[in-house]
């Protein structure tokens, strides 16, 4: 049974630039169970390359010393009211101020980047939209490099009939093992992109998103990314395709995803999310794991 709410302590990180960078760095980061190297290194793993608007989402996970971290990275232009008075480092040198240009004048994107660990998630099955609304009001850095205390939405994704063709469709296709681009909905909005990558996530076991990346956009010349199921203008050649404008109701071509396809599509979709929401342990997108989900 779903909580209404959960408490959960996020670390956090600073990604940007000051006035005098030419290229994006880590500006501050939590004092926490994760290093300045660890978020550095997800942060740059999991970037959704140069973005024509924002904000935009990314969803990620990374490793700690004893258990996996999922992540929210908020992709945003610096506010224009963002503090002049920096704060102070544990070694007494004051907090970089991000800037909205750089050392030759370019447009910059702030992304604040928090992350809790999985076991604290899983307890309620919170969803992407509820890490979403319950950590992108906080302004970053925050208080002398604490751990943020939030209370986050445990109410469960609602499918939307619209929708759920598509989201059907992306979610047997992520056991592929192929990345997932999504196209079509470059007018939507990004809490409408964010809402169908939950529904997506909604159709898989929950222990699934402790390995899922995702992104509300990624721009469609960057081809080194990372990210397993994401919004774009185009695909890469590598990528399988849903588009939100054409409907596909042909075969996958595979036969352990059209049997999964096959399930969710058999009626049910509300009591298929709920048993689905129940299966929180920690899995990979491995074959082992695909020939589980179809042969239950």
């Amino acid at each position: 049974m779903a909580v209404s709410s959960l408490s959960v302590t996020a670390e956090w990180a600073l990604w940007g630039k000051e006035r005098r960078d030419h290229e994006y760095r880590l500006l501050s980061c939590s004092d926490g169970v994760i290093s300045a190297e660890d978020f550095a290194a997800v942060i740059r793993r999991y970037s959704p390359g140069t973005l024509d608007s924002v904000p935009q989402v990314t969803i990620s996970w990374l490793p700690g010393n004893r258990e996996h971290y999922l992540a929210i990275a908020v992709h945003d232009e610096v506010p224009a009211d963002d503090p002049a008075t920096p704060g102070r480092l544990a070694d007494g040198m004051p907090e970089p101020v991000p800037s909205p240009v750089d050392a030759v004048g370019r447009v910059t994107t702030l992304t604040r980047y928090f992350c809790m660990p999985y076991r604290e998630l899983s307890a309620g099955a919170v969803s992407y939209r509820a890490m979403y609304d319950g950590l992108h009001p906080v302004r970053l850095p925050y208080e002398h490099g604490e751990l943020i205390p939030a209370q986050l939405d445990g109410r469960r994704v609602v499918p939307q009939p619209d929708f759920l063709p598509s989201a059907t469709r992306a979610a047997a296709l992520l056991l592929t093992g192929r990345p997932v681009c999504i196209l079509g909905a470059r007018r939507a909005s990004v809490e409408d992109r964010l809402y169908f990558l939950d529904m997506v996530a909604s159709m898989l076991p929950y222990g699934l998103r402790s390995r899922l990346s995702a992104s509300t956009w990624v721009s469609s010349g960057y081809h080194e990314h990372r990210i397993r199921l994401f919004f774009s203008s185009a695909a890469r050649e590598s990528d399988q395709t849903v588009d939100l404008a054409r409907p596909d109701s042909t075969s996958i071509g595979d036969r352990d995803a059209d049997d999964y396809l096959a399930w969710l599509r058999d009626g049910g979709i509300v009591q298929h999310i709920t048993e689905l929401a129940r299966l929180r342990r920690e899995q990979d997108f491995t074959a082992r794991t695909v020939h589980v989900l179809v042969r239950w």
